[in-house]
């Protein structure tokens, strides 16, 4: 798999995250820079879209590195799995923003 395929499939992964979510949001990944795929007033958002399941170790691992990016929104992983999207966090920030 060449390089530019996966940047324009993690592109389009992220338009269609972007779109699932609401026009509040806006792109601003970059590859090979460490930012958020997604930002919003309120939450920031990493995208992740390949093949190969990407592990709940590696999704906490970019949960920290958003929340070091940002403590004031909240932190969100979205990885699409077998065609659907499934949005990971925290069971902190859930009781902290929600409960």
């Amino acid at each position: 798999m060449s390089n530019g395929f996966s940047r324009s499939k993690g592109a389009r992964g992220e338009r269609e995250a972007k779109r699932l979510l609401s026009k509040d949001f806006k792109r601003t990944g970059y590859a090979g820079v460490s930012n958020p795929d997604l930002t919003s007033d309120f939450a920031i958002v990493s995208v992740k879209c390949s093949f190969v399941p990407i592990s709940l170790k590696k999704c906490l691992q970019e949960l920290i590195t958003l929340e070091a990016q940002d403590r004031q929104k909240e932190h969100y992983v979205m990885v699409k799995v077998e065609h659907q999207w499934v949005i990971i966090q925290k069971a902190s920030q859930f009781r902290d923003v929600r409960c």
